[in-house]
């Protein structure tokens, strides 16, 4: 079955053994199969049972079956890899169920399956999708679409909530903890504002890519320190409680405000992990 075009799936696997009656049936749609952040796919599962059964619905990046996601480690795939998304108790009889999943660019199965007394890791529906890179370009001293640098303060859709952990530093923004504001947005982007103006934005989406042709999640650190050789490389922190640090490579300009600067964060493999650009006034 091409997995692109599957919305549907139907699959009835016995993993752990039932012990008589009639097996649970389910049937799985996704809606969009193929999505685009910050897009949020609908996984609706239909299910006929003659007991009420508790059932789990879980998603993970590939197209793996099913059947690995039941054993003696029931979640292969930890966050943020894979994720269970849904565990509730069905009714006895037909009902219909929603779940609602978003991730980064990438292809995805979920796995439907239950346990009760009769049927141990009985897995009864799985079906894929995928989420598409919406490919951006991150401008040094101009923003990531839709969002411009010196733009006046606005709340655009996909709007998660504010950070409540700033310091704020009105005339000299250095870092996103010292700005007036920073909101989270879905589809991983952080916008920081500086007394209502936009001074600086961050996205660590898979499929984004700076200017000069670095994609996050592909690009490599020795790469980008090859085309900036003069750029410093440091270790900052990400996180305000100081728990996630990664390398940063720094490339700044001169402009007629002030300093324009790209930041090119990298993970402990030394992947791009995120992107951001910012402009300093002092």
């Amino acid at each position: 079955m091409n997995a692109l075009a599957a919305a549907v799936a139907l699959a009835t696997f016995v993993v752990g053994g039932g012990s008589g009656g009639a097996l649970p049936a389910a049937a799985v749609t996704v809606d969009p199969p193929i999505a685009v952040p910050p897009q949020i796919s609908r996984i609706k599962i239909r299910v006929k049972s003659i007991e009420k059964l508790f059932m789990i619905v879980h998603v993970h990046p590939g197209t793996s079956r099913c059947g690995a996601t039941v054993s003696a480690e029931f979640d292969r795939w930890p966050d943020p890899h894979g994720q269970e998304i849904l565990e509730r108790f069905t009714r006895a009889g037909s009902s219909l169920v929603t779940a609602a999943f978003h991730g980064q660019p990438g292809m995805y199965r979920t796995c439907v399956y239950f346990d009760s007394d009769e049927t141990r890791n009985l897995i009864v529906a799985t079906a894929t999708f995928k989420i598409r890179a919406v490919n951006r370009i991150m401008r040094i001293g101009q923003g990531l679409r839709p969002w411009k640098l010196g733009e006046p303060y606005v709340r655009r859709a996909g709007y998660e909530g504010r950070f409540l952990d700033t310091k704020p530093v009105p005339a000299c923004r250095q870092s996103f903890w010292e700005a007036t504001r920073v909101d989270e947005y879905r589809g991983s982007v952080n916008v920081a504002w500086v007394d209502g103006v936009l001074a600086g934005v961050r996205t660590s989406l898979r499929g984004d890519r700076s200017e000069d042709g670095f994609v996050i999640g592909a690009a490599g650190l020795r790469g980008v320190r090859q085309r900036h050789p003069e750029a410093p490389v440091t270790v900052e922190t990400f996180d305000v409680f100081g728990n996630l640090r990664k390398r940063v490579v720094v490339v700044s300009k001169s402009t007629a405000a002030g300093t324009a600067e790209v930041r090119y964060w990298f993970d402990a493999s030394g992947i791009l992990w995120a992107l951001e650009t910012s402009e300093r006034r002092c």
